[in-house]
């Protein structure tokens, strides 16, 4: 697995970003021995549109949003998480002049018969109006700017952060169900730190952090990683990316 150290500073267009750091602590041995040689990662399609000097980042503008996309960055705690699940680095970038919806069912993941809404690392039960919170806060670990987080999220982070006062209620049929997808052990502190909360993308913000995927089968050929795109405000769609991956 390459290493996920590289910088998407360059990405955020001078923006003023929050950046936090993993505590040492929670860094485990097995995190840093390196990866596994089965663990299956992605790497950009043979016709996909990457970065310059970022090969391995996949990247399409819809709307005035940009979404950048990188299979194989991980490189915390496990080290050998994609022979479970399928992680992947995104940088969302919102100059469309409304309020981005960042939920994890509009995310996808898909291959010939195979597809994968992200999964939330965090376990919420309850309903519309009063979920219930069953893990403990942890550091953040992932960039933003202009990021507003739901209001049930909060409570999942040791970190003051801006709460989204607009229409975002939680939904408990997605997470019962998806929740429960997850392994014994995981998802890890590491996962959670660094995976990007449900929330709000103000226009001219920025954010970057994981998703994570069922596991996709190194022999799965063609997948696509979609981004439903859609205004917070009043539910409206702005349209759909779509980027190329190949299983490796």
């Amino acid at each position: 697995m390459r290493s996920g150290n590289s910088s998407w500073s360059a990405l955020a267009g001078g923006a003023s970003w929050k950046r936090f750091s993993v505590p040492v602590g929670l860094l485990l041995v097995a995190g840093i021995a390196g990866c596994s040689p089965t663990a299956a990662y992605l790497e950009p399609a043979p016709l996909a549109r990457t970065l310059p000097h970022r090969r391995h980042d996949v990247v399409s503008d819809v709307a005035g949003i940009r979404l950048v996309a990188d299979g194989d960055a991980w490189s915390a705690d496990p080290n050998n998480l994609g022979d479970v699940i399928t992680p992947v680095k995104v940088y969302l970038r919102n100059e469309s002049g409304t309020p981005l919806r960042v939920r994890y069912k509009d995310f996808r993941l898909t291959a010939a018969g195979f597809t994968s809404a992200a999964l939330p690392p965090y376990k919420i039960s309850g309903t519309v109006n009063e979920p219930t919170f069953v893990d403990v806060p942890v550091v953040p670990a992932f960039a933003y700017s202009r990021f507003f987080i739901a209001p049930y999220y909060a409570p999942y982070y040791d970190w003051d952060f801006d709460r989204w006062n607009g229409p975002f209620a939680f939904d408990p049929a997605y997470y019962s169900t998806y929740y429960t997808m997850w392994q014994e052990s995981l998802p890890t502190q590491d996962m959670r730190a660094e995976g990007i909360p449900e929330g709000v993308l103000n226009p001219d913000g920025r954010l970057s952090g994981f998703l994570y995927f069922q596991r996709i089968d190194k022999k799965a050929g063609p997948v696509t990683l979609t981004f439903d795109l859609v205004n917070a405000d009043n539910g409206k769609r702005l349209g759909t990316i779509k980027l190329p991956f190949v299983a490796k």
